[in-house]
């Protein structure tokens, strides 16, 4: 058990954000500031995605790849999510 690809991630909690860490990158969800924050620890950069601006862009992909979206509304449903139906 435990070949060459095996990673492990750790995972962290504090408050509303979440850290997923995996050595070499390391995602931060931050659900008060609705973002994504990607961190490449190798090259030292970082980047941060809104959660709106990321269901734009999963929307766009979906799209393209000929599946359905159809938004949800109502029951607590938060803004911006979606449901997907394959053809």
């Amino acid at each position: 058990m435990g070949g060459p690809n095996d990673r492990v991630t750790q995972h962290f909690f504090k408050g509303n954000k979440m850290k997923m860490d995996s050595g070499d990158t390391a995602t931060i969800l931050d659900s008060d500031a609705q973002t994504f924050t990607h961190v490449d620890n190798k090259q030292k950069t970082y980047s941060v995605t809104s959660f709106n601006e990321l269901g734009t862009r999963t929307g766009e992909v979906l799209n393209k790849s000929g599946a359905e979206v159809t938004s949800c509304q109502g029951n607590g449903a938060a803004e911006g999510h979606q449901r997907l139906q394959r053809a």
